[in-house]
């Protein structure tokens, strides 16, 4: 349902209010690997198609098959369980140089430029070295290279699964963190997976405006 029942707007189309739904047919089904990653089944699909977060949209529409084949082989038990998707990936100065500095008082190095400061007496480092990630032993600075992305289809940490003991259906409940408080945001604190996010967030953002693999 779209929401748009008497809306319309100038030229006389329908208007899409505030919040509103849009409806689009997919007789074929759709196959959401997580949020973000889902494509609709059928024979007339292409890139353009997928939707695709973290992960080429090229990679995942020639690579489908496998990641259909792997959800069907998942065993739904191990949440750590993924398949490998190879893509392209551009390395920029976030994921490509390390800054390394040196404490002289504390007689210790630290990652990050002096003016991070040193984590053990916070005071500004005296010097730094950059080093650069190499990739079949070249820099890796402004370059692509193809390198695997791991496709995971674990509910975690949001969701809990309930699986049902006679069939071969399951549902989501919200976790149950045993009555536990949430704890007021804190920069800078967060957990393994927001880790993981916010690494995979600055691969994103360091990517180049126009789409490598599709050529626009």
């Amino acid at each position: 349902d779209t929401g748009t029942s008497g809306l319309v707007g100038p030229d006389g189309s329908a208007k899409m209010p505030l919040g509103g739904w849009e409806h689009k047919d997919v007789p074929n089904g759709v196959f959401i690997a997580k949020p973000g990653l889902y494509w609709s089944l059928g024979d007339k699909l292409s890139a353009g198609d997928v939707r695709a977060r973290g992960v080429g949209r090229k990679a995942i529409f020639e690579q489908r098959q496998k990641l259909i084949d792997g959800f069907l082989n998942w065993d739904r038990k191990d949440f750590t369980y993924s398949v490998d998707i190879m893509g392209s990936r551009f390395f920029g100065i976030k994921q490509s140089l390390m800054a390394r500095s040196t404490c002289e008082e504390c007689d210790r190095s630290f990652p990050g430029l002096p003016r991070d400061l040193c984590p053990t007496c916070h005071r500004m480092g005296s010097e730094f070295e950059i080093t650069h990630v190499s990739k079949n032993e070249v820099s890796a600075y402004g370059k692509f290279f193809t390198q695997p992305t791991h496709v995971g289809f674990s509910p975690h940490p949001k969701r809990m699964l309930h699986l049902q003991p006679d069939g071969p259906n399951s549902r989501m409940f919200v976790r149950d963190v045993g009555g536990a408080r949430s704890h007021m945001y804190k920069a800078g604190v967060t957990t393994p997976e927001g880790m993981d996010a916010r690494q995979q967030q600055e691969i994103e953002l360091e990517q180049p405006d126009w789409n490598e693999e599709l050529g626009t």
